[in-house]
């Protein structure tokens, strides 16, 4: 026998937790699955067996934006040139590829963090 009477909110909500997983359990077990490539159109139908559903079928869709994989670089770029005399400034520039729309940089001196973190350094 099932008793409901004494179950706590917060076993509720484990009971229901528990039955979401069992139910994504299943679509996994039964999904298919395939590696997207870039503007493939995915669908969705579910089609209701409630007793009065208005309207009866539904859909979704997704065109998907798939983005290569690619290496970020960077290199050092050094003016006025790599040789100097005493008590010069130097200037150092990050030159960087696929670092994203706001890259960090951590500039090292003599391997210590100088604690710059922008695409340019001097001292």
């Amino acid at each position: 026998m099932i008793s409901f009477n004494k179950i706590s909110v917060l076993n509720i909500k484990i009971l229901s937790i528990h039955y979401l997983y069992n139910i994504e359990s299943y679509l996994v077990s039964i999904a298919h699955t395939y590696v997207p490539a870039n503007g493939d159109l995915v669908e969705v139908t579910m089609t209701s067996n409630e007793v009065c559903p208005l309207p009866s079928s539904v859909s979704a869709s997704q065109t998907m934006v798939v983005v290569s994989n690619e290496t970020p670089t960077v290199s050092i770029a050094v003016g006025p040139n790599d040789t100097l005399c005493q008590g010069s400034t130097a200037v150092y520039g990050a030159l960087s590829t696929f670092g994203g729309s706001a890259p960090v940089y951590t500039w090292y001196k003599n391997n210590v963090t100088t604690g710059i973190t922008g695409s340019i350094y001097s001292y």
